[in-house]
């Protein structure tokens, strides 16, 4: 579906489109994984602040949880 016809739709034309919606905003991305007791291996981002943004000891971010269900064949 193209972004002009998803927008009629109330459809936010972002969705689908992963982590590089956070890249194309101007903020880096570390990349770490962590393996549960049951053996499933999570991705997970560290968002990192945007160039030239306030220290991180100066500002008060909060956390942001951002999921995605990726199917492994």
């Amino acid at each position: 579906m193209s972004a002009e016809s998803s927008a009629g739709l109330g459809i936010d034309p972002e969705v689908g489109r992963g982590m590089d919606v956070v890249r194309d905003r101007g903020y880096g991305l570390e990349r770490h994984f962590a393996t549960t007791e049951d053996g499933y291996i999570l991705g997970l981002f560290r968002i990192t602040p945007r160039k030239g943004s306030v220290p991180l000891s100066l500002a008060r971010r909060p956390p942001v949880l951002l999921q995605a269900r990726h199917a492994v064949a």
